[in-house]
């Protein structure tokens, strides 16, 4: 027969085993981390998708996400030149504040004129961006041809400097740019100066290639 000090010892074991394994099944069963990936079409800063409609060189990147547990959201912004520098990178800093609520990781995609816009826009909120992923992007306005150079100039600022991200400090989240040497729209120079060892150059594949052509960098970088 158990005395009461052996009885209430083999309750209290008893209960901590419960407990134990209720605290593993929850573990077993907690949702896996949210994940979301924000995206920012280019258009030469006056051209968007169409009522921001998937950008023709995201095509396949949300499907290729999602069945690796990352959510998708596109942000369109203000056009130029009725809106100039900062107005798109000050609304598109907004949108992803906004859309990041929730996440524990938050990876920014940025495309051509996009990447300038994306990339302005993640210096600013610090702690809110893990990872910032630029495709053929404009990150030194004042190095452009003259030719592009005036015509960004007209368009989109005043002050080709202050939008410049190669005017300001890396973030501290990691960076990945990617460019074609064969790009005739904007040169690759653009990603070399502003992260030469951040750059994944190809040599083929102009302006605007398909960007799952770098899936596997690209999710290699938020799920590493």
């Amino acid at each position: 027969m158990l005395s009461k000090q052996s009885f209430f010892s083999n309750v209290v074991l008893l209960l901590s085993l419960i407990f134990v394994q209720s605290c593993s099944e929850e573990e077993r069963t907690a949702p896996p981390p949210k994940k979301i990936v924000i995206f920012v079409p280019g258009g030469g800063f006056v051209n968007q998708p169409e009522l921001c409609s998937l950008s023709n060189n995201a095509a396949g990147l949300p499907e290729m996400l999602a069945a690796d547990g990352w959510d998708f959201a596109q942000v369109c912004y203000e056009l130029a030149p009725e809106n100039k520098y900062p107005v798109q990178h000050r609304y598109t800093k907004e949108q992803i504040k906004s859309l990041a609520v929730g996440y524990s990781k938050v990876a920014v995609i940025g495309s051509s004129a996009g990447a300038n816009i994306a990339t302005l826009a993640t210096l600013e909120i610090p702690g809110t961006v893990d990872y910032l992923i630029g495709f053929y992007g404009i990150y030194d306005i004042p190095s452009l041809p003259v030719d592009v150079q005036e015509a960004y100039s007209d368009l989109y600022t005043d002050d080709p400097y202050a939008a410049s991200p190669t005017s300001y400090p890396l973030p501290n989240h990691p960076v990945k740019l990617f460019h074609a040497v064969d790009d005739s729209l904007i040169p690759f120079e653009q990603s070399v100066l502003y992260c030469d060892s951040c750059t994944t150059l190809y040599q083929t594949g102009g302006h605007s290639y398909p960007m799952i052509r770098s899936y596997d960098e690209i999710i290699a970088l938020i799920d590493g």
